[in-house]
């Protein structure tokens, strides 16, 4: 048996050369990946190709076994560095969740290895834990290399996890990649004088960053302490600014589920002049923020400087060395081999954070922080500085959820904001304590009670020249399913027949992330619908779009929770026929319609317009499930959060 795993870039994948690899792979095979492009090419090559994620479902009994067994291997790293401290704060709780979820992986990896049949992994994107993939596989019985591939366009080269300089190469130009993609995509596909000042902003930010490498390096080589004069910098940099009662910690670049809801907070402790900061070390959260201009305070440059600086500080030397010591005694423990330059280098940005993070909360009156993307880096360091200094942490669930077995390690703060009863219970499924949840609703819908029909439709008319007299129709899915640009072009086909204005809302995260395959289901749409009106964007205003619409189809999107506060008639669709068990299914409250034939999609959707019928029972079940996803829809979710950080 044989067991390789490769990985590219997704827009540089050379779809051939993986087609002439494989066929000197010898039958029977698999080829297991994450790239739905890649996956659709090759079932039509007839090649045996499988989505890791429908292989191994995040939910249910086998992802439960392997839970267990990445909580387990994980506790083994945990208890190995249990004694590693820096100003009082354990460093690994730095990235105790990323490894985890590498650790995730790798189990889901040997559980497809179980099946005893040649495997070739293809992945979009680099994940540390693959050379451990890879002892994984030789310790089952399969001939694997240590090596893994990178795929670059026609060639297929080579690394080995003691390739630190190259591996540490590949992963400088994913993260570039991803920032490149985040850039181009996440301000709007239109030229705008907004997106051109942030990418101005960002291009200023990387020469700085540039520039500030080499003016350190420079000062270091003359035997300056260079990083002493960066913190000096960063605490001077706070200083100037009035001292917080509550510090926001952000890393992410999802607006729609970890920023949007904070913003009602954010306006409540400005107009109520409540000292307040926000600090990220990410470029993305950085930018977002300034897009909508909110005040932030970014340490990506100090930390990004630091990483290279911080070699010759004697307190990182000291605990370097006992880093080493613990990964020479603890070499039983399975991959810490292959995982030791991951290690080390979460270790050593921990130590940086942490001393960051010394600096923010020593000029600080805190109340409470609130950790927005509970289980990043930073966030998790902040948290274990508030328990160290007695201090309430927050956060909020950013959207629903279902009892996902690996949810149960996500939120390391002390009180959690749940959306309403369902969020509760599923909280309380995973283990989570009673104590720790506190029951809002989300401050992100407080707006659906301010939004104006009529302003809705004025506003698309004159944006997109829709038109208004017309029944307007939402698509909004979660993520594109198999075939979905065959039945939406004949969905629009209905549409134009029967005078209904339709629009296309592409998920947001196919702003950056596998917008290849994306622009492929949009393109087919594009041939087949030649002539006819419709529209689709990833842009367009989801509270505008919705409020304007009189129809919304999703799948087991939050749309669906959205279109229900706002009184909106919702059909749910599953014509791909795939597993709904984990999901909130709104019909089974009366509040959706759902289906799984096309033809039922035409013939509801005429009932609903035409025959008025639907509308009563639609009616009486958004009232049944409002108060399980929105505690009490009143509009003042953000006032209760607000109530809760400030006493």
């Amino acid at each position: 048996m044989i067991c390789e795993l490769l990985f590219s870039y997704e827009k540089e994948i050379g779809m051939e050369r993986i087609i002439n690899y494989l066929n000197t792979i010898p039958n029977p095979n698999q080829i297991i990946t994450n790239n739905r492009v890649l996956h659709e090419f090759l079932i039509k090559k007839e090649k045996n190709s499988k989505m890791i994620a429908e292989v191994i479902p995040d939910d249910g009994p086998l992802a439960k076994e392997i839970f267990k067994k990445a909580k387990k291997l994980r506790d083994e790293y945990k208890n190995a560095f249990k004694d590693l401290t820096y100003k009082g704060i354990p460093i690994f709780s730095g990235f105790d969740l990323p490894l985890f979820r590498q650790l995730t992986i790798l189990y889901k990896a040997e559980k497809i290895l179980e099946e005893k049949i040649n495997t070739i992994f293809i992945f979009s994107g680099f994940f540390d834990i693959f050379f451990t993939i890879k002892k994984k596989a030789q310790e089952m019985g399969y001939e694997s290399a240590s090596n893994i591939g990178v795929i670059e366009r026609n060639t297929i080269n080579y690394l080995n996890f003691e390739s630190t300089q190259k591996v540490e190469n590949y992963q400088g130009k994913f993260a570039r990649l991803r920032i490149y993609n985040f850039l181009k995509y996440s301000f709007g596909t239109k030229p705008s004088l907004k997106k051109i000042k942030i990418s101005v902003k960002s291009g200023i930010e990387f020469i700085n960053l540039v520039i500030m490498r080499l003016f350190y390096s420079a000062l270091s080589k003359m035997k300056i302490d260079s990083q002493k004069l960066i913190l000096k910098k960063v605490k001077y940099k706070i200083k100037s600014k009035q001292k917080s009662e509550i510090i926001f910690f952000v890393t992410t670049s999802r607006e729609d589920l970890y920023l949007n809801p904070w913003y009602p907070v954010f306006n409540l402790l400005k107009k109520n002049s409540i000292p307040f900061q926000i600090f990220t070390g990410d470029l993305a959260t950085s930018l977002i923020l300034s897009k909508e201009n909110i005040s932030s305070s970014s340490f990506f440059k100090d930390v990004q400087i630091l990483e290279k600086e911080i070699v010759n500080n004697k307190d990182w030397k000291n605990l370097n060395f006992n880093i080493k010591k613990i990964l020479s005694d603890n070499v039983s423990i399975f991959g810490i081999n292959e995982l030791t330059n991951y290690l080390l280098c979460k270790l050593r940005r921990s130590f940086i954070i942490i001393s960051i993070l010394d600096i923010i909360i020593l000029t600080s009156n805190l109340k409470s922080i609130v950790a927005i993307a509970d289980g990043e880096m930073l966030e998790n360091i902040a948290v274990e500085y508030a328990k160290k200094n007695n201090i309430q942490s927050f956060s909020l669930l950013p959207g629903y959820i279902s009892p996902q077995p690996f949810l149960a390690e996500w939120f390391k703060v002390n009180k959690i904001f749940v959306h309403g009863l369902n969020g509760l219970n599923s909280m309380l499924e995973l283990g989570y304590d009673r104590s720790r949840l506190l029951i809002s609703g989300n401050p992100k819908y407080d707006v659906l009670k301010t939004l104006n029909l009529l302003r809705a439709r004025e506003i698309l008319k004159k944006q997109h020249h829709i038109e208004v007299e017309n029944p307007l129709i939402v698509i909004a899915m979660a993520r594109w399913h198999k075939d979905d640009e065959l039945w939406m072009s004949d969905f629009i086909k209905y549409c134009n027949k029967s005078n209904f204005q339709v629009i296309i809302k592409i998920h947001p995260v196919y702003k950056s992330e596998t917008r290849e395959l994306s622009e492929i289901k949009l393109e087919k749409i594009s041939k087949n619908c030649k002539n006819m009106k419709y529209l689709h964007s990833y842009d367009m205003d989801m509270h505008t779009l919705l409020s304007a619409a009189d129809l919304i189809i999703t799948d087991f999107s939050n749309v669906g929770i959205e279109a229900i506060l706002l009184d909106k008639p919702l059909l749910t669709v599953n014509l791909s026929k795939e597993s709904f068990e984990y999901v909130l299914r709104y019909h089974e409250y009366g509040a959706a319609v759902y289906l799984e034939n096309y033809y039922d999609l035409e013939k509801i959707v005429t009932e609903i317009f035409i025959n008025k019928i639907h509308l009563d029972n639609l009616s009486t079940g958004r009232k049944k499930i409002i108060e399980l996803i929105n505690y009490q829809n009143d509009g003042a979710a953000g006032k209760r959060i607000f109530n809760s950080l400030i006493h």
